[in-house]
């Protein structure tokens, strides 16, 4: 694997597809093949959304996605068709053995961060902007070739922004920019979240400065599992803040609402509407001495000693 470049892009595969597909990683398929980066398998009974990303639209079908730094060498590009070839010889040797039916050949995806030119004219690739798919997506004129996604040219839109944050140079620097835009307990900063968290010590070496709050220096790169957890203690903080926010906020109405309840009481009472400086004593009497006292005075004065009483300032 290409660090840190692979580590972040197989953890979005992993985690972004996480809830629609069943993703290996790193999956040796031969002990003389190397293992492949992601093969994601479509969830049984999980159909498609119409909120759908296109990193989940990519898994609608088997496939084993390869993320590229750049774009792949000839000898990448080859090695990536062996292993495709390798997983689908093991798979169809497990259903051989249990007696199920033979499984589909897996789609293979390049992501790569640059255009994939030489790809595109090995493989006689065609944009498939024809069949739905956004700009930068290509397939290959026959049905059993690769796919490719180029992350560079994507549209700058939220259905994409997973797929961006696998890429480098200015393309990764945007997305993260738009990824810190949104609320953290959003689904793209909590699949990215520990991902970045994870790759803190490599972060400069790839461009990008990150500044969530509560960022720490780190010596060691951390695991998958400890990255989580450290992401989630941030968005529970996050949820804690604004549940207590609204409560106070709830508070604060139900106190104004208590106030001008009160007001009205003291306008039927007196037979017309308070002058300004009455409501600004209202209000003020209203904490202290508070809102009992002054439904006392309401129902215990006629509207002549209520305006006394409002208009003396030692009255309480």
């Amino acid at each position: 694997m290409q660090y840190p470049f692979n580590r972040k892009a197989l953890g979005i595969v992993r985690d972004g597809l996480r809830e629609s597909c069943v993703v290996h990683i790193e999956d040796k398929v031969l002990p003389e093949v190397s293992s492949v980066d992601a093969w994601v398998e479509p969830r049984v009974g999980r159909m498609p959304r119409e909120d759908d990303d296109w990193l989940t639209r990519m898994g609608y079908e088997p496939s084993e996605i390869e993320p590229f730094h750049l774009c792949p060498t000839l000898g990448e590009h080859n090695d990536s068709v062996m292993k495709v070839m390798a997983l689908h010889a093991r798979e169809r040797k497990r259903a051989e053995h249990d007696k199920l039916p033979q499984p589909p050949t897996p789609l293979l995806w390049f992501a790569c961060s640059q255009h994939p030119r030489e790809l595109i004219a090995r493989w006689a690739m065609v944009s498939m902007e024809r069949r739905g798919w956004p700009r930068g997506f290509y397939e290959a004129a026959s049905p059993a070739g690769p796919r490719a996604v180029s992350l560079s040219e994507l549209p700058q839109v939220r259905a994409t922004l997973l797929l961006r944050l696998m890429a480098s140079g200015e393309t990764l620097k945007e997305a993260v920019r738009e990824l810190k835009a949104l609320p953290e307990d959003d689904r793209e900063p909590l699949i990215m979240g520990p991902i970045l968290v994870q790759l803190e010590g490599d972060l400069s070496r790839m461009g990008v400065t990150i500044t969530w709050k509560t960022q720490e220096e780190r010596e060691i790169m951390i695991s998958h599992e400890e990255a989580v957890q450290i992401w989630n203690e941030r968005v529970a903080e996050l949820k804690a803040g604004r549940q207590a926010v609204a409560a106070l906020a709830a508070s604060q109405h139900a106190l104004t609402e208590s106030l001008r309840g009160t007001q009205r009481l003291f306008e039927r009472r007196m037979g017309r509407p308070l002058t300004d400086t009455e409501r600004e004593v209202v209000a003020a009497r209203f904490h202290i001495p508070g809102p009992e006292r002054l439904a006392d005075v309401v129902f215990d004065l006629d509207a002549p000693a209520l305006a006394a009483w409002l208009a003396d300032p030692d009255a309480r």
